[in-house]
């Protein structure tokens, strides 16, 4: 059995009582903080022993543009 993060089982309570738009929010910004969780390791483990790649460094940048999108 998975067992789902919270705000992805707080977003399938929000849709059974017809809060689509806002379950939705919920599960892209849980996405949102997955890829900056993701940017953030990936920059970390690259960067151990010098200075940050540019792979990591685009990885990161990418996850902080995506973050930083206004939703209507």
């Amino acid at each position: 059995m998975s067992v789902k993060p919270d705000a992805l089982g707080y977003a399938v309570c929000l849709d059974a009582r017809g809060f689509a738009a806002e379950a939705a929010e919920l599960r892209r910004q849980h996405e949102v903080i997955a890829d900056l969780l993701e940017a953030l390791k990936v920059a970390f483990d690259a960067s151990w022993d010098g200075p940050m790649p540019y792979y990591a460094r685009d990885k990161a940048c990418a996850a902080i543009i995506k973050a930083t999108e206004v939703k209507p």
